[in-house]
């Protein structure tokens, strides 16, 4: 006879009342616990936001990394089904098999994410082209549509509407030389591309 055969019987079933406060006890002593946890958060919110800043800027690389082998690892799967039939008639050993078909997998995978990429920058740089042309070609007609309704706004000769003026003049001009440095620059980039 073991041990266990002699454990008593309870004919109740239902749990003992000390369990049952016990339970209750640490329900509240959790929920106590949580709230005051939540008051120190809020209380001290900004410093909690820059300290999660910090780590998520810390961990954004892996972050990064995470996502793309989320969305290759699909890729990388369909390769290996392909490919490990084929090669288990060539070669014998199991091991070998694998590490080949997951290299020949990761391989198709970045070629694949090389070529999507290298697809939306060739969609995406002669409509960002297009869209900085217009800007540039359509500031100065906004900056003296500006000029005109501040002149309108300021008709007197005092010195607030003098500065006014005169800080919208050369707001414009340094705000037009600046888009058109920007524009060639990202042309110059282009043709590099």
């Amino acid at each position: 006879m073991n041990y266990h055969d002699k454990q008593p019987q309870f004919i109740n079933k239902q749990p003992s009342k000390l369990r049952e406060h016990f339970q209750r006890g640490m329900t509240t002593l959790v929920v106590i616990v949580v709230g005051v946890l939540f008051f120190f958060a809020m209380w001290r919110f900004d410093e909690l936001a820059d300290t999660m800043g910090k780590v998520i800027d810390v961990l954004m690389p892996i972050i990064y990394g995470l996502v793309i082998a989320f969305l290759l690892n699909p890729i990388v799967k369909r390769v290996e089904q392909f490919l490990i039939p084929k090669f288990k008639k060539v070669i014998k050993n199991e091991q070998a098999v694998s590490k080949t078909a997951r290299s020949i997998g990761v391989v198709v995978s970045f070629i694949i994410a090389i070529a999507v990429i290298t697809a939306l920058f060739n969609m995406l740089i002669p409509e960002l082209y297009k869209s900085i042309y217009d800007l540039v070609v359509a500031l100065p007609a906004h900056m003296d549509t500006v000029s005109a309704r501040a002149n309108e706004f300021l008709q007197e000769d005092t010195f607030l509407g003098k500065t006014l003026k005169s800080v919208l003049l050369e707001s414009g001009e340094a705000l037009e030389t600046w888009f058109w440095i920007g524009y060639r620059m990202i042309c110059s980039n282009i043709r590099m591309i």
